[in-house]
């Protein structure tokens, strides 16, 4: 049996990757999902209400100490109101059980639009509410000993909100596809995050992103050459709201730093790979 106890809050599209791994490196897993009788894992899987303070005391004063708690919940495109509630509430909820948290944020955090480089120290100072209690959640996480990962856009096994919109033909080039695009494979996402609880890393805040930011025309180019179809057509903006209209190339630096190197150093390379498999 592990001596080291991880806890996964939110056994999603990414955290359920994390604690499959961290399972495989030998932690002993337990993770919590909304419906835990539908999840099929070789770990303890348990239900957990992350807004509900009470049943997270509860649930804490019940098990042995947990050395990490990733909450890696999502609001599922969610309002302002929902980000309070989840994100902070939850989060708050956490630390006063006890829990030492490694929360999964968002790049989001960062409101630049001239498409320079942001590292942890750059500004920030989002436009969009949702970005604003992403940071008010990072300062609990912190003043507690926590770790922050800004994760940038996330996609891998069976998910890529580009390539759906360009197969399904809702893509579209705005503003001449000028604006940068930070991405992240769920593998290499999940590998970090073990990479920081196992002690390789001091607690922090760490963007989460490849080594390759892209501007949307350069993606849209390479999907249309790979899948032998024309480009998409201009048209307004779409982005997502989570992101708004920031313009930035998110440095991973301070993560490679640590001895962490992503499999997939660009979106093109995670692509191919899946085509060739």
């Amino acid at each position: 049996m592990s001596d080291r106890r991880l806890l996964v809050v939110g056994l999603g599209y990414l955290g359920r990757a994390v604690a499959d791994l961290a399972h495989a490196a030998q932690w002993e897993v337990t993770g919590t999902a909304t419906t835990p009788e539908k999840e099929s894992a070789d770990f303890e899987v348990a239900g957990l209400d992350l807004t509900d303070r009470a049943q997270v005391l509860q649930f804490f004063e019940s098990r042995p100490p947990f050395d990490w708690t990733v909450c890696s919940v999502s609001t599922r495109g969610g309002k302002p109101e929902d980000y309070e509630r989840i994100y902070l509430g939850g989060c708050r909820n956490l630390v006063e059980a006890g829990a030492r948290v490694l929360f999964v944020g968002s790049t989001s955090v960062y409101g630049q639009t001239g498409g320079e480089w942001v590292t942890e120290t750059s500004p920030t100072e989002p436009a969009a509410a949702t970005g604003k209690v992403l940071l008010q959640t990072e300062k609990v996480v912190r003043a507690h000993g926590g770790s922050v990962v800004r994760m940038a856009g996330l996609y891998g096994p069976g998910r890529s909100v580009l390539v759906r919109k360009f197969l399904d033909g809702s893509a579209r080039i705005e503003a001449g596809g000028e604006r940068w695009i930070n991405q992240a494979h769920r593998d290499d996402a999940a590998g970090a995050i073990v990479h920081l609880i196992d002690g390789r890393a001091d607690a922090g805040i760490y963007n989460l992103s490849d080594h390759t930011p892209m501007k949307q025309l350069a993606i849209y180019q390479f999907l249309a050459d790979h899948f032998e179809q024309p480009l998409p057509p201009e048209g307004p903006a779409t982005s997502g709201k989570r992101r708004g209209r920031s313009n930035k190339r998110v440095s991973n630096a301070t993560l490679r730093a640590t001895g962490w190197a992503p499999r997939y150093p660009d979106f093109p390379s995670a692509i191919r790979e899946r085509a060739a498999g």
